[in-house]
């Protein structure tokens, strides 16, 4: 029996904002196919609409293209 994994998924990823949000993210999704997402920030997320705006910042920095998925 063979098991291969094509691309496995990071479950602890930290992640700031600005510039290290910006190089961080695309590393990551070129290595992983989606991540659990801990969030290092100057000002914690601690509502529902900041948690969706942090995630759509997530977003924007992927490569064009990329299958990465945030949690």
């Amino acid at each position: 029996m063979e098991l291969t994994l094509v691309q496995s998924d990071d479950w602890h990823l930290h992640l700031r904002d600005g510039e290290l949000l910006q190089a961080v993210v695309p590393h990551s999704a070129n290595h992983f196919g989606g991540a659990i997402v801990m969030p290092n920030l100057k000002s914690p997320v601690t509502t529902t609409a900041a948690a969706v705006t942090y995630w759509e910042l997530i977003l924007k920095a992927l490569p064009a293209a990329s299958n990465f998925y945030p949690l």
